[in-house]
This record gives C-alpha cells, structure tokens and sequence, in this order.
C-alpha cells in the first residue's frame, strides 16, 4: 500500500505517520548539517522531493503549484548565493588583518594569510592552522595590534628593571636593552605606555648616560 500526503508550500502537514517521520528527519538532518534552522535550497528540495513521493496520486499537485515552488527556490538559491559572495569578500578583507577566533573554547589571536572555500564554509587561515570565518571574535587593524603587543612587552621589561632613584649600575644590559625597545617605538606604540613606564625608562636612560 503506498503512502501519501498532503503538502502545502513545500511542508508536509498531513497527519501520516509516514510522511511526518520523513519531513522530521529532512529538517533534523539539516539542521545539524548547517547548525542552524535556516531554510536553505538543499532543505528546500528535500522538501520538494518528500511532496513529491508522498502526494496522492489520485489528487497529484498540478503544474502551477510546482511553477510557483521552483520559483521560490530560484529566490532561496539566489539569496544563499548572495550570502556566500558577501561571506567570501568579507574573509578576502580579512587577508593580512589581526583577528581573533574562539577554537575549541580557546581564543586564537594572529595575522590571516588567506581565506578559502569549503564545502561547510568560508576559511581563513591563522599560522598555518584553518578557522571558520564565523568563528571570528575580533578584528583588530594591524597597526594597533602591534603597537600593543611592543607596549606590552616593554612593560614588562621596564616591570623588572630598578628603581632609577636607587641605580647603581646593575642590570645594565637590561636597561639598555629596554632603552632600544623604547627608541625604537613611534609615537603610536608610545601612547600605549602609562606614564610610570615613560618616566621610568627615561630617567634610567639619562642616569645610564650620566655614568658614562
């Protein structure tokens, strides 16, 4: 005995057992495969093949209603299209940024070499290692990273240098090594320093000159 259902714009709503199962698990299996609930043109005609093998065939759906769904299929294949144009231009803008993704729980910070096309998605790469452009967190310009990162580790080198009030020579390596650093920052990556770090390298430069 063959099985048949009612379908309206693309959905089985006939209460057949049979015909509920199969739409059930088109719409899970999809779901789980792109991750989200989004209608898109493979769940589409999935659909559209489920109408077709359940419809009644003493009541089969006429040729205007096919028109109009493939029409609405035309539209939900043009709209993804357009959707994975817009996603790949904006992973190619990404190319030689800093951004940050968040992997397996864990954030990922680096320049992006190139981006490519996956059968699941749009990928940029990141040191070598592939990320999902929808994983991207946080994109920084390049210029305002690096000056970060410098005034960070300039920090820190200053953090264990001496007191200038209290210099006497020591750790003079780490001073001049630190003074360089300072040097050869611009003015950008400067102002990210707090005002104790500048003074403090400042003073220590001139005490080092003084003893010279």
């Amino acid at each position: 005995m063959s099985l048949t259902a009612k379908v309206s714009d693309g959905r089985v709503v006939d209460n057949s057992k049979a015909a509920k199962t199969a739409a059930d698990k088109i719409g899970k299996k999809e779901r789980k495969t792109t991750g989200n609930s989004s209608f898109d043109k493979n769940m589409f005609l999935k659909l559209l093949a489920a109408e077709m093998q359940y419809q009644d065939p003493l009541s089969p759906t006429d040729n205007t209603q096919y028109v109009s769904e493939m029409a609405s299929f035309s539209q939900v294949e043009a709209t993804t299209n357009v959707s994975d144009t817009v996603t790949r231009m904006s992973a190619n803008n990404l190319i030689g940024n800093y951004v940050t993704v968040r992997s397996d729980g864990q954030e990922v910070t680096g320049v992006v070499d190139y981006a490519t096309k996956k059968d699941d998605g749009t990928y940029i790469s990141i040191s070598g290692n592939e990320y999902n452009v929808d994983d991207v967190i946080k994109i920084e310009e390049g210029n305002y990273y690096e000056a970060k990162v410098t005034a960070n580790t300039l920090h820190g080198m200053i953090a264990s240098l001496p007191d200038p009030e209290r210099y006497t020579g020591d750790k003079s390596d780490d001073i001049e090594k630190a003074i360089k650093v300072f040097n050869s920052m611009s003015d950008y990556a400067k102002s990210f320093l707090s005002d104790n770090d500048k003074t403090k390298i400042q003073a220590l430069s001139q005490k080092m000159q003084k003893a010279d």
